[in-house]
């Protein structure tokens, strides 16, 4: 039988590095690994290539008591392993050990990806793509390719931490991080694929987060603070206005993210892209439609504090354009010919103030 033991403290197996595995381990046991963020995605991208669904144990001895290692604990659990939590001993009641293995039916990406499995940008920016979940954030969309180029044109990203909400692929993240972010952070509430192209292209924080959940937030989303910060945090969705039947719970985990950098000293502003209004009204009024997607979630956002401040346009790229390839055949032709509506939002004065 074979065993493996990853131990983040002096080496850390990227999924390039792990490419000797020639077949999953039985056993694979994992201590002190996940006290440095960033290195959660490679970690993850390697236990999902040393463990096999319904025969590897996998063993996570984790501290409960750092925000850190409990948000490691939900991604891994996010990303299809199936994990139960054994406490070690009543001497030690803050360590636990997740027990368990992955689930069949996780997307599995091999060492070599296959080239139709790959979405490229003009960057050289090259996710993987998992084409039978491709219409829940599965695959790039024109859109998600117009927002990641209109925020790189709007913002000087030196000076930006992105946090983005229903990641996908992790692609318009990713994308801002090449293009020079300060920082980024994946968010969504399956963050396998997402952890996947984070182990392989950058550097950057993956976290599960479900929206407006009471569970996914923790002592680091708040801060104190001493003196302002001169970053910016942009918190952005690229697509998750399209799940009408989610605008409440958006609408309030914008808010919780728009707080949680003005408790760091940071100034927030959301991004939001939404297709344009079905049924535009005069003076900026909102429409009644209810499959509106731009004005049910200004009138969510509206609900909880969080304003419009101005709108944008985002131009979709060519549909025959040569330097993107692997975009997945559009559902509705609108996708390549209509402009992206970008909705910028921040806090409410009172809620500004009171952060």
């Amino acid at each position: 039988r074979r065993r493996a033991s990853l131990n983040g403290k002096t080496e850390s197996l990227s999924s390039t590095q792990a490419a000797w595995l020639a077949e999953p381990f039985d056993v694979v046991v994992c201590c002190d690994c996940v006290y440095r963020e960033g290195l959660h995605a490679p970690l993850l991208a390697t236990l999902r290539r040393v463990c096999a669904p319904e025969r590897t144990v996998l063993l996570l001895a984790n501290d409960e008591r750092s925000h850190l290692q409990r948000r490691f604990a939900d991604a891994v659990m996010a990303s299809h392993f199936n994990l139960v939590e054994v406490n070690v001993s009543d001497d030690w009641p803050g360590v636990v050990v997740h027990r368990g293995a992955a689930l069949p039916g996780d997307v599995q990406p091999t060492p070599a990806v296959p080239p139709e499995a790959l979405f490229r940008d003009p960057l050289g920016v090259a996710v993987v793509q998992d084409e039978v979940n491709g219409s829940d954030g599965g695959f790039v969309t024109p859109g998600s390719a117009a927002l990641a180029a209109w925020i790189a044109r709007s913002y000087e990203l030196d000076k930006c931490r992105v946090f983005e909400l229903g990641t996908g692929t992790g692609y318009v993240g990713l994308s801002l991080l090449r293009r020079g972010a300060a920082h980024v952070t994946l968010s969504d509430d399956r963050v396998g694929l997402c952890a996947w192209n984070a182990a392989r292209l950058g550097a950057c924080a993956v976290r599960r987060v479900r929206w407006d959940h009471q569970d996914d937030v923790d002592a680091g989303d708040l801060g104190r603070v001493s003196r302002p910060s001169d970053q910016t945090e942009l918190v952005v969705a690229a697509e998750a206005a399209q799940r009408l039947d989610l605008l409440d719970a958006l609408a309030a985990e914008l808010r919780r993210r728009l707080l949680s950098a003005a408790s760091h000293g940071r100034l927030g502003e959301a991004v939001v892209a939404a297709a344009p209004c079905l049924k535009p009204r005069p003076a900026g009024r909102l429409c009644k439609e209810a499959a509106c997607a731009r004005c049910r979630v200004l009138e969510e956002c509206e609900r909880v504090g969080v304003v419009l401040k101005r709108t944008a346009e985002a131009p979709p790229p060519a549909r025959d354009d040569p330097a993107f390839a692997g975009f997945f055949e559009a559902d509705f032709p609108s996708d390549w010919t209509e402009v992206v509506g970008v909705l910028l939002l921040a806090l409410d004065d009172d809620d500004e103030t009171a952060a």
